[in-house]
């Protein structure tokens, strides 16, 4: 059950929250860590009193340009992505760059007919279950109105399991491809752990191995060109396995 002390809104607009339907402008801290159960976590932030908001299911599906200067070959750190919670609600399209760990995200509500207008080609899809919690959202106004400082208030923890990447058509519309995911590629057994915030440093009091190198669209990406290191190939990618070819 969703905590009673959860913000009238989140940074995320997900289903039960109370979505502004704005667009949204952020740079943020932004770290990954690879877990197994997510028990530790989930009771560190209990024990701070920070509340679980919800938990839904996501479907993204990343896309690429005309040109050939994209992350899916190791010449651009920006991401074009199109989101959906449970299927259901409105669609985001969201750009997005990390630098070290600092994010700058991008992101407007769209229908399917605005985004298949924007000429972008589908890559991959990746699905997967979110737990959400989250503190200090309602900053998150007063940070839009210019006060960046603000945002060290804000902390956002989400916790992802079953990350799932499926090969999708890369002839067809965004919006077709959304809708009709292709064949499973790989799943992590990992649960994947995010925090995100204002702030220059994950908060010591919350349990985290080693950070991860990766990401999910690197990870997606990775298993639809058939590596097994976890990384988009870098500048010489190999044609993506036919669906004839899967055993």
């Amino acid at each position: 059950m969703p905590s009673l002390l959860a913000p009238k809104r989140d940074a995320e607009d997900s289903p039960g929250s109370g979505p502004s339907k704005q667009p949204l402008d952020i740079h943020r801290e932004e770290r990954r860590f690879l877990v197994g159960s997510g028990q530790s976590q989930r009771q560190a932030l209990a024990d701070r009193g920070i509340p679980f908001l919800r938990s839904y299911g996501v479907q993204t599906l990343y896309m690429e340009p005309g040109d050939a200067s994209t992350w899916t070959i190791g010449k651009s750190q920006v991401k074009f992505r199109l989101r959906q919670y449970d299927e259901t609600g409105p669609w985001w399209f969201e750009v997005k760059t990390n630098t070290a760990g600092m994010v700058d995200k991008h992101r407007r509500q769209v229908t399917p007919e605005q985004i298949d207008r924007l000429g972008m080609r589908p890559i991959v899809q990746v699905r997967y279950f979110r737990e959400e919690f989250e503190t200090g959202s309602d900053v998150l106004d007063e940070y839009t109105e210019g006060h960046e400082d603000i945002l060290t208030q804000w902390l956002r923890v989400t916790i992802d399991t079953g990350v799932t990447a499926l090969q999708v058509p890369r002839d067809v519309s965004p919006s077709r491809a959304m809708k009709d995911a292709g064949r499973t590629l790989a799943t992590l057994k990992n649960r994947v752990l995010e925090v995100k915030s204002g702030q220059n440093e994950v908060p010591p009091w919350l349990p985290r191995p080693n950070e991860w190198d990766g990401s999910k669209s690197r990870f997606a990406v990775s298993a639809l060109y058939g590596n097994s290191n976890m990384w988009a190939p870098a500048f010489t990618p190999r044609a993506p396995a036919r669906e004839s070819d899967a055993a």
